[in-house]
């Protein structure tokens, strides 16, 4: 009889003792949830207002370093040391294109609503990479003899490139004239045209308030 009574009372310990421990862990799966949710809340909701001042700025940044390197590997200038510059420009360029892509990819690696508008910049980083290798292709060309392009017709591209540089900082649509049509240009015209669309400022964007307005 006295162990039965031993045995109901240690199993009602045992009972009681589960039901505090399962209101204890549960409390303490509360805490930490509630501190995990306010420590995403601070790590995550300044990103999107600061990344907006980032990569659109960045590239805006690059675009003018390439489109100087542009027109140092284009137009030919008879002072024997522009060569140097030339390539120190070049140089600086590439550094860009470098620090640009890591950007790129630190924002994807930012939750979706970050990563979502980082995507959109992707094709015209893509141009702007090919750009400047077609600059560079077509600058060793003319040293070897092939035809160069007007420097006119290089100033009209490049004004334009510059055009879209100031709108990204200023988060306004381009106001991109006509693009040259000079024969000798066209590998650097062309690969540039997707540069000039980049959604919400470029060639596209005429009427694209509604894009600016989400960035």
């Amino acid at each position: 009889m006295l162990d039965g009574v031993w045995l109901l009372g240690s199993l009602a310990l045992l009972i009681l003792g589960s039901v505090h421990l399962y209101q204890f862990a549960r409390l303490r799966w509360w805490s930490v949830g509630a501190w995990a949710c306010a420590v995403a809340a601070n790590m995550y909701a300044p990103w999107p207002n600061s990344w907006h001042s980032h990569l659109p700025r960045q590239f805006a940044a690059t675009l003018r370093d390439v489109c100087r390197f542009l027109a140092a590997a284009l137009i030919q200038d008879p002072d024997p040391a522009a060569g140097g510059h030339g390539w120190q420009l070049r140089r600086k360029a590439y550094r860009a294109l470098g620090d640009l892509h890591g950007e790129y990819q630190r924002a994807m690696s930012e939750p979706a609503a970050v990563s979502r508008r980082a995507l959109a910049w992707w094709p015209a980083i893509v141009a702007l990479d090919e750009v400047a290798d077609a600059a560079t292709a077509t600058g060793v060309a003319i040293r070897r003899g092939a035809p160069a392009p007007a420097p006119d017709a290089v100033h009209q591209l490049t004004a334009a490139l510059y055009a879209l540089a100031d709108a990204i900082d200023a988060s306004i649509p381009a106001r991109v004239g006509e693009l040259p049509d000079d024969e000798a240009l066209k590998p650097v015209t062309d690969v540039a045209r997707p540069v000039l669309s980049v959604p919400g400022y470029g060639l596209a964007a005429r009427g694209g308030a509604e894009f600016l307005a989400s960035q």
